[in-house]
């Protein structure tokens, strides 16, 4: 394209000379002297272009290598974020399945948590039944059991009331204030069985439901007998608790040994027949169990 240019300039430098044929030689020859001057002028602009035309050439390479450079790279790096993009499509697919996953096995162990609580809760609720079925009948029957011994004590310490109404006479004092009168081992024989019974029945009564029938009538009546023997005179001692020392009159049936009691302690763990007193004096020792250290009892 450069080398076309420069010809039509040399071709337009040129035409001058040929179109004035009718001119001098010093005409010509000062035409020639500006068409050279041209001609060199436009020699010189074409090699500063032909100059600027390689300068613009190796900037274009240079460029185009630098572009080339740049699209290389940014393919690589295209190529890495696809790679990348592509990894964390896998990943997020990897977390979502094992959020699924664990979701659906939470699901199935909580159904199965509740599968197990409602069968459990049914069956409990069958052996209540069925309990209720079998054991309520025997439990009715023994609350009218316990019933029918608290009416029948109940009886018989009305009985006992009545006849210690009809032994009045022969076990108060004649005037009040005076000595008792003397009285065999015999006439406390009763009195001695109505305190053993008395004891029974009050160690029963602690044993029975509050809300058994006729228990409260029971300990009514215990009580006014207790008061009607202490009115004649007779005392009825429950020993249960109180320390025990070689000293003592009651009967020791057995010698229960207990861990937690310190070495050299003897305390009265039962009592099995209280101690009966008559103004005083005892008529009956009674019956008791001692509780003792156990270091002491094996020596």
């Amino acid at each position: 394209m450069q080398k076309r240019l420069f010809l039509w300039l040399c071709l337009f430098c040129l035409v001058p000379l040929f179109s004035a044929p009718g001119q001098n030689g010093n005409d010509f020859q000062q035409q020639v002297s500006r068409q050279g001057t041209a001609i060199r002028a436009l020699s010189k602009a074409y090699g500063q272009l032909r100059r600027s035309d390689g300068e613009m050439a190796d900037t274009l390479r240079r460029t185009t290598r630098r572009l080339d450079t740049l699209y290389r790279s940014l393919q690589s790096k295209q190529l890495q974020m696809e790679e990348q993009l592509r990894q964390n499509r896998l990943f997020a697919a990897d977390v979502a399945d094992s959020l699924v996953n664990n979701s659906l096995l939470k699901m199935r162990e909580m159904e199965r948590h509740i599968r197990l609580f409602v069968y459990v809760s049914f069956s409990i609720v069958i052996l209540l039944f069925i309990a209720l079925f079998f054991f309520l009948p025997r439990l009715l029957t023994r609350q009218k059991n316990m019933d029918e011994v608290a009416a029948e004590h109940l009886t018989q310490v009305t009985g006992w009331v009545d006849t210690l109404a009809q032994k009045k006479e022969k076990t108060e004092p004649a005037i009040a204030g005076t000595e008792a009168p003397e009285e065999d081992a015999d006439s406390h024989v009763f009195f001695i069985k109505v305190a053993d019974e008395l004891h029974r029945m009050r160690l029963r009564i602690e044993r029975m439901p509050p809300e058994t029938k006729g228990v409260t009538a029971l300990s009514n009546a215990l009580q006014r007998l207790t008061d009607e023997l202490r009115i004649r005179g007779y005392e009825i001692h429950n020993l249960t608790g109180m320390s025990y020392n070689d000293g003592m009159s009651a009967l020791v049936r057995d010698f229960i040994p207990v861990d937690d009691m310190q070495k050299g302690e003897r305390r009265i763990l039962r009592t099995l027949r209280p101690q009966v007193k008559f103004h005083g004096r005892i008529i009956s020792h009674g019956e008791i169990e001692v509780a003792m250290s156990a270091i002491d009892l094996a020596r």
